[in-house]
């Protein structure tokens, strides 16, 4: 088992040094959401909150696909939760600015709870300097374990190494 496991680290980081660039980057957990069911317009929840998510990201990893993963701390309401999450992008269009879509899966851990959900993106890069860029996505987002569609949004920076 163990040789298993430094082999596949070996492969995911010689595959990483591969891919043609690199970024880390912060973006908000999310900015909205629209309750399934409800019929509503936008909803914006009442309350302190506190959320900061982190990404790391590796351009044309797999052919043209970039892979990105995420983690995000948030506090609401005096509860904290956690989330953990992977994408694969499909970037439409190769420089300057990008429209992409894509999705992947999730963690949710916190409130005293566990759930898995599938998230979908769709988003718009635009670069302001040759190694930094802003950008905005929405995101459809399938919970599992309480059968819930969401919709949620972000936005953030990207920093290219």
């Amino acid at each position: 088992m163990r040789k298993f496991a430094v082999l596949a680290l070996f492969v995911l980081l010689f595959s990483m040094a591969s891919a043609q660039r690199n970024w880390i980057g912060v973006s908000s957990p999310s900015f909205f959401g629209l309750p399934s069911g409800t019929g509503a317009g936008l909803s914006l929840v009442p309350g302190f909150s506190l959320g900061l998510s982190g990404i790391v990201g590796f351009e044309r990893l797999i052919g043209a696909l970039d892979l990105r993963a995420a983690a995000s701390l948030s506090i609401s309401g005096g509860s904290f939760g956690m989330t953990l999450g992977a994408d694969v992008l499909y970037p439409l269009n190769a420089t300057g600015d990008t429209v992409y879509f894509g999705g992947g899966p999730f963690l949710f851990l916190g409130g005293g709870s566990a759930g898995f959900a599938l998230q979908g993106a769709v988003g718009y890069e635009s670069f302001v300097a040759r190694n930094w860029s802003w950008f905005v996505e929405l995101n459809p987002l399938f919970e599992f374990s309480s059968s819930t569609f969401a919709l949620t949004g972000k936005f953030g920076i990207n920093v290219y190494l």
